[in-house]
Formats: structure tokens, C-alpha cells, sequence
């Protein structure tokens, strides 16, 4: 596509849908983008777009690969991100580039792309190799920040049909993957372009190159480096003001993809695009389009649109209007929603470094799975289109796990409760650190119509005889459930078991049935609709004892009060980094199973200013309602009514210097406690709006160990 052609795109001309009855024109709330979309039910508005509901083979795959790879790949260095930083000075791609091909004046990014040739690519084999680690969808990744498209685009003459390999990359991959029966899909990494390119604008500030302008400043490529931003905006996340250039640009490429190569799953790399003038109008129209033409193409909605919730930074955000995904995170618990995670084994794009194990990416698999959510995989090819050896034994070696465990995968939905264990409860989000499991931590799965409960072991421990699950004693969630049988998932060998207060006791195998985890096939004799129709939270909030101590951590806590869902309270990394208004406080609610006396201990660090809050403790009053909240059928779980306050107890976070654990033991507010549900709140004094408090844990200690 030459400059001319550009103009045109730029001014408004949206792509033709053939068929006046097959489309329909929306316009933005400033009247300055136009757009023909595809004809059906949703319009893009969030009141239309909330309605959809997900497909049912999203809800079936738990599992797809994608890999990032483009002409970025070519220098196998400094992790993707390389058209943007070869232009900041002194970064580590700069020097890269300087060693490599030169000054950026003279050997710009437009220049990598020749190198960028993908001889060794095949699509069959790729979709061959992710099909056998056991993914469900195969996801082409599309565009990413640097401008260039992977797909014969009408709208970029910058794709990889006109220049570098020659090659429809996104054709190629849709049809191995409808060859091998899988679900094709596309990432697009497109909306922040605009900003993130605008470094090649840039020249050296010091040395013999200074004021020499990049080659980004040429306007014989200013239809790949894009023109200068009217207000200097070159931010790292989505644009701060959108032009109306870009708002339709941006709209004709996606458009261009959804029509062209039929995605079902559809990602972009942040929030609904675009923040400023636009207020989200052009991603909602082409969400509203990939969901319409979807429904032309299948009679239903078969579409997927996965966003992150990273408003305002990266554009707008609504509930429900598409799936939310998690980069390299994950929910702290069972999610209302099914969502995604995308995640990867390494570093973004290849640059031969040291590959997660397979441990700990199957790990985390179970554990997004127990929560109701989907795994997307990167795994980034080399520069030339192959996969290194260790790429490869990582995804066979997950295949081989699925292959023996992925009854309790595939097709499941999530219990009543995600799992037990030391680290059931450990944050949620993007970017969340590794986690260690112990043969202790348990994640659980369901088969739809119930009737199957799946205990994933994520651990083993030669020293255990047997396998004890707590969720299966009385006043937890599966304490009234009748055990029919327990078999292992993969070879159907059934286990003895017997059910005790403390749980279900059942005979470890004699071998480890394979390495990583386990499945337990847990077939109930009494099933009741009642375990498939229970709120999704109606045990995943409550706090149970499980030893003579109750930890009490920011990540168990619901944060209640007016203005809850507002950013009253801000949490990072496990602590509670400050009150920020005296209405929101943080509540457990506590189920104590042994009887007698309990201090609280308060951990807390980097607390500034000596700050107050109240410790407030409440005991259910009504006759038998321990009962029912156990069983879930609470319906004024979280209401005041019914609950008497115990005692309040002061308390004072006094400063601590940056980085130091404080530990107080407040002797003085020793409670004698009997048997039952409670309910806990760490409560702000009014004046103390604002303070940092650094507040990590609250533990309730047994006095015998005081």
C-alpha cells in the first residue's frame, strides 16, 4: 500500500462489507470516525456488547499456543520490544544495534525486515507440535507494536506477503490449524503502536552522532514509522489522545483480519482502544464486528475477544463486554467469568535464554484451570521460524502430561472451591512471580454435569502414606458429599479411601503416577444440581482452620464497605500498601474449628507514619446458621444482620523503616473462643485517610503457642 492509499485509509473510507443486509455504519460519539461493521445483534456499545456469552469451546480448551515472532526475532536479542528501544539511547537494543548493523540514522528498523526471511518456518509443523503438547487453539500472533502485519493486508504494505519472508504467516497457520482440527485465532498488539513507535523520531542527544535525526524521521517511510504525534506522545502504553488517523487505521486492519482469515479468538494487548477523544467508541465497533460476523459465519456466536482490564493506561474498560486475560498472572480465586491467561515459557520473543521448566508452567496451568480460566502459551520460535531443542522437550513433555491427566482438563468447569493447601491463596494479576507446590496443594476441577470431582496432586512426598483432602471434611465443601469411588486419571486404578472429620483419607499409590502432578478421580454417589448451581464464591472467600493457627493474609480478604469496588484500597505484592478512604476496610470470614484462647499478630512493613485501625471481631448469633454458611446456603453472608460484635481491639501500625517485617503480638487482646463462624474486620480511623500502613498479616494464634 503506497502513501496515497494510506491518505485515503486515514480519512475515513472503513472497509466495504459486501451485501448492504450484511453491514451496517456506526459513527463515533464525536462524529469523526465512520465505520461499517458487520450486520447483527450487537452494537458498539457496552450495554450490547455485555450480552454476549462465551462459547462453549473456549470453556472446553483450557489450553492454546501462540508464539511471538516477527521481524524482531531476526536479532535473537533483548527480548521483542526492538523496534521501540533501538531508538532510546543507551538502552541495551540501541547498543545492540550499533554493534550489530550500525548507527539508527543510517540502518533503521525498516532495515531488519529484509533480514527477517523465516526460511525455516512451516506452518503444518508448527501447528503439529503445538497440537501434540495438547492445545486446543492455535493462535497466530498477527501484529505486534512495530507496524508491521504477519497477513496479506490491504490496509500495511509493510507485511510479510510484500517484504521479509514473502509469506501469508497468518494463512499458513489457519490452515494447518483447520487441517488438524484445532481453533485458529490472531493477537494483535497493534492499538499502543502509535506512541510506541514515536522514538524513531528521536536523535543522539551526546557523541558523534548528536542531532543527527533516526531514520524514523524520513517521510519517504512515514506510512510504516508513522508521522509525528501533534503533542510529542511517544509513552510506552496506549496512545494518550488517539488521532483519527490511526482510530480508523487501526479499525481497517482488524476488520481486514476478522473478514479475511475468520479468527475465532481475537486478543489485543491491553484495554478497549482508544483513551481520549475516541472514549473506547473504535474498539467497541470492532469487537461488535468480530462478534456480528461471527454469528453470519455459524448461526451463533462462536467469537472470543480477550482484553486486559488495564484502563485507563491502556484504553477502556467494561465488564463483561469481552473476556478479560491476565499477562504472565492469574486470579487469586475462582473468577465469576471465564478468562484467560496469557503467559509464556521464557521471554517474549527467543533470545537463548534459559526456558521456564515444565513443572512450573503445568502447574500454573492447573492452578488458572481450577479458577475457571485458560491458559494461552507463548512459545517464540528462533529468528529463522525454528524451535530450539528445549522448546521442544518442554512442550512434550506437556503433552505427556496431558495425555495421562487431561480427563480432569478438558471440559471441566470449575468446584465449589479452586483448592487447598499452603498455597491456595497467594495474589492475583498480571506478572505474578513462580510458585513452588508441595505435595500439600491441591487443586480441584469438576466434570459438567458434576458428578466427577478431579483432585490434582501438585506435589509428591515419598515420606506420606496417604493422601488426605480437607475439603472433603465436615463444614467444608465437599463435607456432605457421598464418595462413590476414587480412581487415579491416568490408568483408572482404583484407590481405598474412607471419609473422617478430617477429611477424605485416601491410600497413596505405591509409584508416583507421573511426574508434576496427579489426578484423583472423586466419584460422588449422591449427586445433587445443588453443587453445580452454588454461587461460584460460596466457599472461596471463607477462611476454614486448618492447624492451631489462622493466618489471615491480604490476598484471603474481601475489601467491603462504600466504595468497595473503587480503588479505595490499593494491594501489591501481598501487602496493603495504604487506607485511602475511612469507608473500605478489609473482612475475613472465618470458620474456628478448635476451641481457646487467641492472640493477634499483627506483620507489617514500611509503614511512614504511625497510623489506627480498629480490629473488629464478630460471631454469627442465629441458631444453626454456622451450618448453613458452611453448606453455602447463606443467602446474608454478607450482610451485618446476625452477627454480634465479639470485641474491637485498637490498633497502631507505628513507622518502620523501608524493607523491615515489624511482628506485634498483642498480648493484650487475648480473645477465649469457641468453635464457630466469625467474621473479621481491619478497619480505618476516620482521620487516618491516606496512610501507609504496609499491612501484610494477621495471625490468630493458638495461646498454647504463645
Amino acid at each position: 500500500m503506497n502513501r496515497f492509499l494510506f491518505k485515503l485509509a486515514i480519512c475515513g473510507c472503513g472497509i466495504a462489507i459486501a451485501g448492504s443486509a450484511e453491514a451496517k455504519m456506526v459513527t463515533s460519539p464525536d462524529g469523526k470516525v465512520s465505520l461499517e461493521i458487520a450486520n447483527g445483534p450487537f452494537d458498539p456499545t457496552p450495554e450490547s456488547l455485555s450480552k454476549m456469552e462465551i462459547p462453549e469451546w473456549f470453556k472446553d480448551a483450557k489450553f492454546g499456543i501462540y508464539a511471538h515472532w516477527n521481524p524482531q526475532s531476526v536479532v535473537e536479542k533483548n527480548n521483542g520490544w526492538y523496534a521501540r528501544n533501538m531508538y532510546i539511547e543507551g538502552d541495551p537494543a540501541y547498543k545492540t544495534h550499533l554493534e550489530k548493523y550500525g548507527h539508527p540514522s543510517e540502518f533503521g528498523y525498516k532495515d531488519i525486515i529484509p533480514l527477517f526471511t523465516a526460511e525455516k518456518f512451516n506452518g503444518e509443523e508448527w501447528i503439529k507440535l503445538w497440537k501434540s503438547a495438547g492445545a486446543k487453539y492455535a493462535i497466530g500472533l498477527a501484529t505486534h507494536h512495530d507496524n508491521f502485519d504477519m497477513w496479506d493486508s490491504k490496509y500495511n504494505r509493510w507485511n510479510s506477503v510484500n517484504m521479509g519472508p514473502k509469506k501469508d504467516i497468518m494463512a499458513a497457520l489457519r490452515d494447518a490449524a483447520e487441517k488438524e482440527g484445532m481453533v485458529f485465532g490472531v493477537t494483535t498488539h497493534l492499538e499502543r503502536t502509535w506512541s510506541w513507535l514515536q522514538t524513531n523520531k528521536r536523535a543522539d542527544t551526546e557523541g558523534p552522532k548528536k542531532g543527527v535525526p533516526y531514520d524514523g524521521n524520513n517521510p519517504d517511510y512515514q506510512d510504516f514509522y508513522l508521522p509525528p504525534d501533534p503533542n510529542g506522545d511517544d509513552n510506552r502504553q496506549h496512545p494518550k489522545n488517539a488521532p483519527v488517523e490511526w482510530r480508523i487505521n487501526w479499525a481497517n486492519r482488524m476488520i481486514d483480519l476478522i473478514d479475511h482469515y475468520a479468527p475465532e479468538h481475537m486478543y489485543v494487548d491491553g484495554a478497549i482502544p482508544f483513551r481520549g477523544d475516541d472514549q473506547g467508541f473504535t474498539g467497541l465497533a470492532v469487537i461488535a464486528h468480530h462478534y456480528n460476523r461471527s454469528i453470519q459465519r455459524n448461526g451463533k456466536l462462536t467469537g472470543v475477544f480477550c482484553a486486559k482490564k488495564q484502563a485507563p493506561s491502556h484504553g477502556y474498560w467494561w465488564d463483561g463486554v469481552v473476556t478479560q486475560d491476565f499477562e504472565r498472572g492469574r486470579a487469586n480465586e475462582i473468577q465469576k467469568d471465564y478468562w484467560q491467561t496469557d503467559t509464556s515459557i521464557g521471554k517474549w520473543f527467543w533470545s537463548g535464554d534459559k526456558h521456564r521448566p515444565a513443572s512450573v508452567v503445568i502447574h500454573e496451568f492447573i492452578d488458572i484451570v481450577s479458577k475457571n480460566g485458560n491458559v494461552l502459551l507463548n512459545v517464540p520460535p528462533r529468528g529463522d521460524g525454528s524451535f530450539d531443542a528445549n522448546a521442544v522437550a518442554l512442550l512434550t513433555e506437556m503433552g505427556a502430561w496431558l495425555q495421562r491427566e487431561g480427563d480432569g482438563i478438558y471440559g471441566t468447569r470449575h468446584w465449589l472451591i479452586h483448592g487447598e493447601g499452603p498455597n491456595t491463596f497467594v495474589g492475583g494479576g498480571s506478572f505474578q512471580k513462580d510458585i513452588t507446590y508441595t505435595s500439600k496443594d491441591v487443586r480441584y476441577t469438576r466434570s459438567k454435569d458434576g458428578k466427577n470431582i478431579y483432585a490434582h496432586i501438585l506435589g509428591w512426598d515419598e515420606d506420606e502414606d496417604e493422601i488426605c483432602l480437607q475439603s472433603f471434611a465436615p463444614g467444608y465443601a465437599g463435607g456432605d458429599m457421598k464418595v462413590k469411588s476414587v480412581s487415579l486419571l491416568s490408568t483408572g486404578e482404583n484407590l481405598t479411601f474412607r471419609k473422617t472429620a478430617r477429611g477424605l483419607e485416601i491410600t497413596k499409590p505405591v509409584e508416583q503416577p507421573g511426574p508434576y502432578a496427579y489426578g484423583l478421580k472423586i466419584e460422588t454417589a449422591d449427586y445433587s444440581k445443588k453443587y453445580a448451581e452454588t454461587p461460584y464464591d460460596a466457599f472461596s472467600k471463607r477462611v476454614v482452620q486448618h492447624d492451631a493457627d489462622i493466618p489471615l493474609k491480604v490476598f484471603t480478604a474481601q475489601i467491603k464497605g462504600e466504595g468497595a469496588r473503587l480503588p479505595w484500597i490499593r494491594r501489591h505484592g501481598g501487602v496493603l500498601d495504604s487506607w485511602s478512604d475511612e469507608r473500605a476496610f478489609l473482612e475475613w470470614d472465618v470458620v474456628v474449628t478448635q476451641s481457646g484462647a487467641y492472640v493477634p499478630e499483627l506483620i507489617y512493613e514500611d509503614c511512614e507514619d504511625s497510623a489506627h485501625a480498629v480490629l473488629q471481631f464478630s460471631r454469627k448469633s442465629v441458631e444453626g446458621v454456622s451450618d448453613a454458611v458452611l453448606a453455602g446456603d447463606d443467602k446474608g453472608l454478607d450482610e451485618d444482620e446476625g452477627w454480634d460484635i465479639v470485641t474491637e481491639v485498637p490498633v497502631v501500625f507505628s513507622p518502620a523503616e523501608p524493607g523491615q517485617l515489624v511482628t506485634v503480638l498483642m498480648d493484650q487482646a487475648a480473645l477465649q473462643v469457641t468453635a464457630g463462624t466469625y467474621r473479621i474486620r481491619l478497619i480505618p480511623d476516620q482521620e487516618n485517610v491516606w496512610k501507609a500502613v504496609g499491612f501484610k498479616e494477621l495471625h490468630l494464634k493458638n495461646n498454647t503457642d504463645v
